[in-house]
């Protein structure tokens, strides 16, 4: 087993293009608004401050470094494969053979996947791209967006797009965009249910889903199954998601190693760190309940949190 504080931060030369991590993992700075690439020359990288971020590097270490004879990822909401990148960083320090499936519809985000993967070294059968939405049933969703870059999309029922749309829609090619009566957009989108996400291995040894709305959704009997699920790791919740989750995890027999709520606060070196989102992560039945209460431990005393009681 290893702790976030035993991986040696990367050192080297960058060429100014790419945001670069403490893995080594180079994102560029295109990306995402709030990322900066590093200054081109020599880098030392070091771990990132206290926060969610940390935890969920944490998290994922703990599961990488527990599955040494090979360990394998799922990431729901993979936008350009942030933790199948990063999860695939650690095992190559570790030597862990890993496999990854990365799930997630949006193009642009995939185009920004391809490129990513190619960056970092994730090639081949080992690592592969679901370009699907993700959905509890069914074979189609509807995405609703501000702009036709598609960026910030979130899914919508079909009776919302029914409703606030003024065109049939009915046999529409993908993401071809509909104006809707709040001058948004709306687009049918290829979907695959998680049952069939999750049926894609024998098992999963890390899961982390980042979904925009209800990930309670993908729990349980038509979702993810704690019999084929090592550790699952669900950020960036609002309060009502968070409570939703609980509930949906508990009842699908997954059990809790670090729950905090959004608004709640981690100790930091500089003192009290205050996070916007709430963050859960639990384990299912292919971790045993002597692994499950020393990940418990490492990732409190990492932060400074109570252990959690949530069974």
């Amino acid at each position: 087993m290893m702790d976030i504080g035993e991986i040696t931060p990367w050192s080297g030369y960058t060429n100014g293009r790419f945001h670069v991590d403490f893995l080594g993992v180079r994102t560029s700075a295109g990306f995402f608004p709030g990322l900066r690439p590093a200054k081109a020359g020599r880098l030392r990288t070091s771990l990132p401050g206290t926060s969610e971020l940390l935890v969920e590097y944490a998290a994922c270490l703990l599961a990488v470094s527990a599955n040494r004879p090979g360990c394998v990822v799922l990431e729901l909401g993979a936008a350009w494969g942030v933790w199948t990148a990063r999860a695939a960083a650690m095992a190559r320090q570790l030597r862990v053979p890993l496999r990854s499936v990365a799930v997630e519809p949006m193009p642009t985000l995939l185009d920004y996947m391809r490129r990513h993967y190619a960056t970092n070294g994730l090639r081949g059968d080992c690592h592969r791209i679901m370009p699907v939405a993700v959905t509890p049933a069914g074979h189609h969703a509807w995405f609703k967006f501000a702009s036709q870059s598609h960026l910030g999309a979130y899914t919508v029922s079909d009776d919302w797009a029914a409703f606030h749309t003024s065109s049939a829609l009915a046999g529409l090619p993908e993401w071809l965009p509909v104006p809707t009566k709040d001058r948004s957009f709306v687009a049918r989108v290829a979907a695959s249910p998680i049952a069939e996400i999750a049926e894609s291995e024998p098992a999963f040894d890390f899961i982390h889903i980042r979904l925009n709305g209800s990930p309670h959704r993908m729990i349980g009997d038509a979702g993810l199954r704690a019999a084929r699920t090592g550790m699952v790791v669900c950020p960036g919740l609002n309060s009502a998601d968070a409570t939703a989750l609980d509930g949906a995890l508990a009842q699908a027999g997954f059990r809790s190693v670090f729950a905090i709520q959004p608004g709640a606060s981690l100790n930091g070196p500089r003192g009290p760190v205050l996070l916007r989102s709430g963050i859960r992560i639990a384990v299912g039945d292919r971790v045993s309940e002597a692994q499950r209460a020393d990940w418990a431990l490492r990732l409190a005393n990492l932060v400074g949190t109570p252990i959690p009681t949530l069974n």
